[in-house]
């Protein structure tokens, strides 16, 4: 829609998303350099809409927003819809948080602040089943509320993508033994708490924080898992995609809506 003035204009959307029916999002990962963004907004019209624009992931973020259970799982299930995947961030590492939010049916959950390769043994209790860990299956979301159970006798890990923030010293020094651990499907960078764990907080041209974040991404490929990193300007994200990062995230939806409020502010008052 659109008047003389403009005030309100037509946006052609071009850019697609690069899910693929029937292609897992781990998958997607290595098969494409794939954009996404933070949710914050506990809502769905906002999930739905960044996924109208061509993002290729989204990311609900538990840990740092006001979500409640309900609001992520009804997120969760309406992205199903959309031609974007969905990674929920979760608040921190428990079984309560854990299972449920895989529970959910999440393409992927989003490990934060481990400490240490120990915080990996704990969290492997959380994602696996029996006799690898002690996660329990029963009738909820990710099997069709239990229509579907009977195709875990096949893979019943198919579904699960399980990435893990690196962005803390302990984790940093523990890399290494953290990428020997199988269920891990995917590493992501927070550079800003990485910075300040690091003594170099919002440094983010420090050689310090630049050659930890290249040394992840680096031996993560190495051990053929995809790596990911939060970039929250064009030109951050565009860097470490050039230097070999799988997916970026470029923010949060508040961020890019502040950043856009001001423009537009600045514009009319100049």
């Amino acid at each position: 829609m659109s008047d003389d003035k403009g005030y309100q204009k037509d946006i052609n959307i071009e850019i697609k998303s690069r899910k693929e029916k029937g292609v897992m999002f781990s998958q997607a990962m290595k098969n494409h350099q794939l954009m996404g963004l933070f949710i914050q907004t506990p809502h769905g019209i906002i999930s739905e809409f960044a996924a109208s624009l061509g993002f290729d992931f989204i990311i609900l973020d538990g840990e740092h927003s006001v979500y409640q259970i309900d609001q992520l799982h009804s997120m969760v299930r309406s992205n199903r819809n959309t031609n974007t995947y969905t990674m929920v961030r979760v608040p921190t590492l428990s079984y309560e948080y854990i299972s449920r939010y895989l529970d959910m049916g999440a393409d992927s959950i989003l490990i934060p602040q481990a400490q240490s390769v120990a915080d990996v043994e704990k969290l492997k209790e959380f994602v696996m089943y029996p006799p690898d860990g002690k996660r329990g299956i029963g009738p909820v979301a990710m099997v069709d509320y239990g229509l579907s159970i009977g195709s875990f006798k096949d893979d019943k890990y198919k579904s699960t993508n399980i990435a893990l923030q690196i962005e803390t010293k302990g984790a940093y020094d523990d890399l290494d033994k953290i990428l020997e651990y199988d269920f891990i499907d995917s590493i992501f960078i927070g550079p800003v708490d990485l910075s300040m764990s690091l003594g170099v907080f919002m440094e983010f041209d420090n050689p310090i924080l630049i050659d930890a974040i290249e040394t992840i991404i680096t031996k993560t490929k190495k051990a053929g898992k995809s790596v990911g990193i939060y970039g929250s300007t064009p030109d951050s994200a565009s860097r470490w995609l050039e230097k070999g990062a799988n997916y970026v995230a470029i923010g949060t939806e508040l961020s890019l809506m502040a950043d856009g409020l001001k423009l537009f502010l600045d514009e009319m008052k100049s």
